[in-house]
């Protein structure tokens, strides 16, 4: 092999490592994470517009993977590999999750509601980046386009309501656990199949709203919908109660659509070997191998997660160096 090309090459592998690690305020971060074999689970990490990130990947299988994006209650950071609706989803079948946050909006009338909802006039600039990083690694890993899932947990439970509005024919299925709305946009909810669960005794998200949601969908023939109450439950009373069962996640992956695409890019192709990030910016997603001598100097967690000793820690991977490079 000609020695200026492995030179050019071995520099190349060093900037792009240094590369990884620059996180400009306001910016989407380069992204770095340490994948597994091909028979392994992988969950990435990362940072974009100061919110941090999570993709859990399981094992590939012979076809696309559906996705669920979950959106996670109040003052509930879900950015690690253990938590409860991976292993729940994938007892089921092979499925990644994304996971992205919703840092808290100052100077608000009301707390908790950082995903919007039907109150809002538009959507919440956190939604927007959650879908612009939800859009980005459908095309990048090559998500099933026509199984794209919505699962919502209180605050996150009121974000499904809303995104249901602004996208009625986008997504497969969607859940909501305590998640509260107006009676808005039941015309666009019907479109969907979707599952609202609620407890009766439940503090935040008044019985009535739930009820009243419910009865304008089946008025808009919502013939798609599920409707459960739990009698004597209160707000996280309920939201437990249901991650319990498995009967709910089961009927989410049930779903399915004739098509349902990904936002296109300005020339209106579908592209899949790039992360579009709008303006003149995109992520390249490129695999290298992982020299056993880096070891664990590279954190599996960006941003402030990197060595967290209050979250669980992902696997320990060696075998390949998974990069999102700006270009």
């Amino acid at each position: 092999m000609d020695k200026p090309f492995v030179l050019r090459c071995g520099s190349l592998v060093l900037s792009l490592l240094a590369f990884a690690t620059w996180s400009p305020a306001q910016e989407p971060a380069p992204r770095a994470a340490r994948g597994a074999t091909s028979d392994s689970v992988q969950f990435l990490t990362w940072t974009y517009m100061d919110a941090p990130m999570g993709l859990y990947l399981p094992p590939p299988t012979d076809k696309p993977l559906p996705v669920v994006m979950f959106l996670h209650p109040c003052d509930n950071d879900p950015v690690y590999e253990g938590l409860w609706i991976h292993a729940a989803l994938n007892a089921i079948e092979p499925t990644a999750v994304f996971l992205p946050t919703a840092p808290e909006t100052p100077n608000t009338e009301y707390s908790c509601t950082d995903w919007g909802g039907t109150y809002d006039a538009a959507i919440r600039p956190q939604m927007r980046n959650a879908l612009h990083e939800f859009d980005s690694l459908i095309q990048a890993f090559g998500f099933d386009t026509t199984r794209q899932y919505l699962y919502g947990e209180s605050m996150g439970g009121e974000g499904v309501y809303r995104l249901l509005v602004d996208f009625p024919t986008r997504f497969t299925g969607a859940v909501s656990v305590g998640g509260y709305t107006k009676n808005k946009g039941a015309a666009q909810m019907a479109r969907t199949p979707f599952w609202i669960l609620i407890g009766v005794e439940d503090e935040y998200s008044p019985i009535d709203e739930s009820r009243t949601i419910r009865d304008a969908i089946v008025a808009e023939g919502g013939t798609q919908m599920k409707y459960t109450e739990f009698p004597g439950l209160r707000h996280v009373a309920a939201i437990e109660q249901v991650r319990t069962d498995s009967a709910v996640v089961e009927w989410l992956l049930q779903q399915r659509r004739s098509s349902v695409g990904v936002r296109p890019d300005r020339a209106g192709n579908s592209r899949r070997d790039g992360l579009d990030l709008g303006g003149h910016r995109r992520i390249t997603l490129i695999r290298l191998p992982l020299p056993t001598e880096f070891g664990n100097g590279l954190g599996v967690d960006a941003g402030r997660f990197a060595n967290s000793a209050d979250r669980p820690t992902g696997r320990q991977h060696r075998s390949q160096l998974l990069l999102f490079v700006h270009a």
